[in-house]
């Protein structure tokens, strides 16, 4: 058993609109986010399930050729494995992000797809 506080892990900014915070396990990512209204991560896939809660603000998200939907606050997001999807930021927006398997990618520092581009 290991017991993390957010308040102890590092905190990352990635480009001027996007903070957070992520930890790995052996079956798991989990990562927390802080973005800005008006942040965009733009489209992506990657071979890792996602579950994305909104626990403040709201995003809009496109997945796969589905109509973008709008997530709010006590909403959670499903993501399938290798969909490409992307979100934006409809306002000042923290979001939790569980991944499995874990994002390696991350581990490797391969993340530039957050800053929007």
């Amino acid at each position: 058993m290991s017991l993390v506080r957010w308040a102890e892990l590092p905190v990352e900014s990635i480009g001027p609109s996007v903070v957070w915070q992520a930890i790995s396990g052996e079956e798991g990512t989990l990562a927390r986010f802080r973005f800005a209204k008006g942040a965009h991560v733009s489209a992506h896939g990657h071979e890792s399930e996602q579950y994305t809660c909104v626990l403040e603000g709201a995003i809009r998200a496109r997945v796969g050729t589905e109509p973008a939907v709008c997530v709010t606050a006590g909403e959670v997001l499903v993501i399938e494995a290798s969909k490409e999807h992307e979100v934006w930021a409809l306002e000042d927006s923290v979001l939790l992000d569980f991944f499995a398997p874990p994002r390696l990618d991350w581990l490797a520092g391969h993340h530039q797809y957050l800053e929007g581009r």
